[in-house]
């Protein structure tokens, strides 16, 4: 069996896929497989991986259009290797990739590993960013950074699968998910001090995707808010604790607000700190400022609201008496 897995997702990119697989391919460290899920692409990527990079190393499986943490899922259940990684298919690995990160998840005995990489733009210009991590706080750190991209990181397979897959019903920030749903689990992350992978940024539209990433990210808080209720001994920390009263309000308040572009995003946050920070309370502002008519748009974040000193009881009398 390999020692490594690479799992890669793909749809309609086949102008960029044979780069990325050949970086694969030229990796020093010879003992992987790389797993394709072609997932529904309509242009000719079938057929590069037909006349263009074929290799006894590669795994391709042709299924219909489900999203990539189905297709990185179903990647994840044929993987034979003991640890992973998700790359993309316009991501490149540096050729000592492999060789570096299997070297530090082995030396360090840590069950997943990040490595400094660089931001690839389209105009070709490369910005490097450099994992910062520590011993302690890794839960913490996840959520305040989330700045290792998955093709920087490698990770022991059962990790992955025991922090229960990725969630297929997020059509965006799957990996932030599951990251954080792992480090909950007590994983240790160690870091490769070397740049060894590009990782692609593309512009984002100002469209339904934009909306989509928030609501995506507003499920992921809620989650975790869930998480830290059940598990309150990851909230032993005062600074975790601020840091999820700001995460909660960057994400439900933008979304309750019908904010849809990523710039009114932090002078919504702004906005709502201001408010959070008076004495009146932030539910009954948002009751106000909303009407009655869209009162019901604050059951989703009464969950959240609990994590900020909010007992249910008295959450649920001030709501109730608010409706009157």
């Amino acid at each position: 069996m390999p020692t490594v897995s690479i799992i890669m997702a793909t749809h309609n990119q086949a102008d960029l896929i044979e780069k990325s697989v050949k970086s694969v391919l030229n990796q020093t460290f010879k003992d992987y497989e790389l797993i394709v899920i072609n997932d529904g692409s309509t242009d000719n990527t079938g057929m590069i991986f037909q006349e263009k990079v074929k290799s006894e190393k590669i795994r391709y499986y042709y299924q219909e259009n489900k999203g990539t943490a189905n297709a990185r899922n179903k990647g994840l259940r044929l993987a034979a290797g003991q640890y992973v990684v998700f790359l993309d298919s316009d991501d490149l690995l540096y050729p000592d990739y492999l060789e570096r990160q299997v070297e530090t998840i082995r030396g360090t005995k840590s069950d997943l590993v990040a490595c400094d990489f660089n931001l690839l733009y389209s105009d070709g210009t490369r910005k490097k960013v450099t994992i910062n991590t520590t011993e302690e706080d890794q839960f913490y750190q996840a959520i305040i950074q989330n700045q290792s991209p998955p093709v920087a990181t490698m990770m022991k397979k059962n990790v992955v699968t025991e922090a229960g897959f990725f969630d297929e019903s997020l059509p965006s920030a799957e990996d932030y998910d599951l990251f954080l749903r792992i480090f909950a689990r007590g994983a240790v992350l160690a870091r490769t001090r070397e740049t060894l992978c590009d990782y692609t940024i593309h512009p984002l539209g100002k469209s339904a995707h934009l909306e989509n990433m928030i609501k995506d990210k507003t499920k992921i808080v809620n989650k975790l808010s869930r998480m830290l209720i059940e598990k309150p001994d990851l909230l032993r920390k005062e600074q975790l604790k601020a840091l999820m009263d700001k995460n909660l309000i960057s994400f439900h308040q933008c979304l309750a607000l019908n904010i849809d572009t990523a710039s009114a995003m932090p002078d919504a946050v702004h906005f709502m700190e201001n408010q959070y920070s008076k004495r009146r309370g932030l539910a009954s502002f948002l009751v106000k400022y909303l009407g009655y008519p869209r009162y019901n748009r604050l059951s989703f974040i009464k969950n959240s609201l609990s994590c900020k000193g909010y007992g249910k009881m008295r959450l649920d009398q001030e709501l109730s008496w608010r409706k009157k």
